[in-house]
């Protein structure tokens, strides 16, 4: 219990768990959260075509609902579905009961379009309560944060450019983007071919530990 107990504070506070793969690969990973969204998921999955690049999206379950075939496509076009809650609710406050009510109605939901069972996930806004990640943990779920959050959330798309081409990522970091709206898009569509002349390669997150 101890071990377990240590290893979801480390997942809460670093993400840890989906860097290692990366490391050892020369793998970085491309997240976007809080969609599917109809028009900028389809921008962003051309987009990551052209470049060979393959990215985790981390879905909204009542999201999915109204776009099953956007998630459907996500799939299609290699790309991994990881978990991000059901109603994209704060956490905090919230029963553990009702949390983990949230991550398995989303798990079933994402069933129907990749035949998994379970999901990499994803709190919403990052932000993991050690009750939840315990839990998690003992069940099997992988949780997933990031290493270099875009800011794409608050910030034009031109202020992102800038802030992401002081320091280009590394093999192993998690970056985090949102493909709810635009700017991901326009971001992206400056900063990836640059990373990928710069010889960074862009995989799915491997869902095994």
């Amino acid at each position: 219990m101890k071990t377990a107990l240590r290893k979801a504070v480390s997942l809460c506070t670093f993400g840890r768990i989906a860097l290692t793969p990366g490391r050892a690969t020369g793998a970085c990973f491309l997240t976007f959260d809080d969609g599917p969204h109809p028009v900028h998921t389809r921008q962003l999955l051309d987009l990551l075509e052209r470049h060979r690049a393959q990215a985790t999206f981390f879905l909204v379950g009542k999201q999915v609902e109204q776009a099953p075939d956007v998630a459907s496509e996500i799939v299609h076009r290699g790309h991994c579905l990881g978990n991000h809650s059901y109603h994209h609710m704060s956490f905090w406050g919230l029963p553990l009961r009702r949390q983990l009510a949230e991550i398995e109605a989303t798990d079933r939901l994402l069933q129907r379009f990749d035949g998994r069972s379970s999901h990499l996930f994803r709190p919403p806004q990052g932000r993991l309560t050690v009750p939840l990640a315990l839990a998690l943990v003992l069940r099997g779920t992988r949780t997933v944060l990031w290493t270099r959050d875009s800011k794409d959330y608050m910030l034009e798309a031109p202020a992102v450019v800038e802030r992401l081409s002081e320091c280009t990522p590394s093999p192993g970091d998690v970056l985090l983007f949102h493909d709810d709206g635009p700017r991901a898009f326009h971001v992206l569509e400056v900063m990836l071919p640059q990373w990928c002349s710069a010889g960074l390669r862009f995989e799915v997150i491997p869902s095994a530990a």
